[in-house]
C-alpha cells in the first residue's frame, strides 16, 4: 500500500499596480481593488473588479476614481 500526500495549492495574492490612492492585485485569475474608504478612521476595503476595470484603474487618477465609485456602489447593491 503507498501512501498518498495531498499537497495544498497555496494561493498567492499577486499585486499588479500600485498609485492613485489605490492597488490592484490578482488572484486565481480574478482582480481586486483595495483602497482606504474611511473617513475620519482608517478603513481598508477590497473589492472584486473585471479585468477591463483593473486595465482602466491604472490609466489615471480619475480612472482609478471611477472605478472605484462603480466597485463601492455594485458592492452596495449586493448587500441590500
Amino acid at each position: 500500500m503507498t501512501i498518498q500526500r495531498v499537497a495544498k495549492v497555496l494561493v498567492m495574492e499577486k499585486m499588479i499596480f500600485s498609485g492613485y490612492g489605490m492597488f490592484i492585485t490578482e488572484e486565481n485569475g480574478k482582480y481586486y481593488i483595495n483602497f482606504d474608504e474611511g473617513g475620519i478612521s482608517i478603513k481598508d476595503i477590497r473589492y472584486e473588479i473585471s479585468e477591463q476595470e483593473a486595465i482602466k484603474a491604472r490609466q489615471s487618477g480619475l480612472d482609478a476614481y471611477e472605478v472605484m465609485l462603480t466597485s463601492q456602489s455594485r458592492a452596495r447593491k449586493c448587500n441590500l
